[in-house]
């Protein structure tokens, strides 16, 4: 949660060096509609929020054992976005 804090703490997207060090990852497939979802990940726990340079929503927090398991829990903040 430090990386999430840090992120909010600095703001606006633009020049928000923790965010830059996140992975970003389309928030539907498209054409569904556009947005963004970073991902973040400490010893295997990690989350995916989203964030607009004011607000940021917590997504999906989960375990990653493995690559598969991460692409589920991608597939499962999409849907929820």
């Amino acid at each position: 949660m430090a990386h999430v804090a840090a992120v909010e703490a600095v703001g606006s997207t633009n020049n928000n060096g923790p965010l830059a060090q996140a992975h970003a990852y389309p928030a539907r497939p498209q054409p569904i509609g556009p947005g963004q979802l970073y991902w973040w990940e400490v010893n295997r726990v990690g989350a995916f929020y989203a964030y607009d340079g004011k607000d940021m929503v917590v997504v999906l927090m989960g375990r990653v054992s493995n690559p598969p398991t991460f692409g589920d829990l991608l597939s499962l903040a999409q849907g929820r976005v």
